[in-house]
């Protein structure tokens, strides 16, 4: 038992002064707000060196040219796949990027409130289980030749008729509803 007593005092001792020294540290940073003083630190020896200034400094001024081989761009190839119809989206905003600088809120309110004014039209003539193609994403600089999605028409299906039944439905019940 005097054995374990005297290994059990060995190991608590390290402990016990890593404690006593942590408390005193903390014991450094606990001052009353009065004793803490701003003052200017002496900054011409405080910084380390820049040993990767020293190691980069050749590699700056290398440009590689290549008199018989092109320099390979980038090149974006859009993926065109089939979805489900997005009746209010915006593909030049959305896909390419391109707003109208401070008057993008008021043009994407614009064509929020038109796409709803057509939403029952587009329901009726592109139904959310029938797939379309995309647009595919827009390659770099460049734009979509309309600004929104288009009214699509399929004339197999007769989806211009369904179309244009559901927008009249739609404008005579709230007609109905006005009066």
């Amino acid at each position: 038992t005097d054995q374990t007593s005297v290994s059990d005092a060995a190991q608590t001792g390290p402990q016990q002064r890593a404690a006593e020294r942590l408390q005193s540290r903390f014991a450094a940073l606990e001052k009353p707000i009065r004793e803490i003083r701003v003052v200017q630190a002496d900054v011409a020896g405080s910084f380390p060196e820049n040993h990767a200034a020293e190691l980069l400094a050749p590699m700056a001024a290398h440009v590689i040219e290549s008199d018989w081989h092109e320099i390979p761009t980038y090149d974006r190839y859009p993926v065109c796949f089939f979805h489900q119809p997005l009746h209010f989206e915006e593909r030049n905003l959305e896909r390419c990027g391109n707003g109208h600088g401070y008057l993008t809120n008021a043009v994407s309110t614009f064509w929020f409130l038109s796409n709803t004014a057509v939403w029952p039209y587009r329901m009726a003539s592109e139904p959310h289980c029938q797939c379309v193609n995309s647009a595919g994403d827009c390659k770099t600089c460049q734009r979509y030749a309309l600004p929104i999605e288009p009214l699509h028409t399929d004339p197999t299906r007769h989806e211009l008729a369904k179309g244009v039944l559901a927008e009249a439905a739609v404008i005579a019940g709230f007609t109905f509803l006005v009066l």
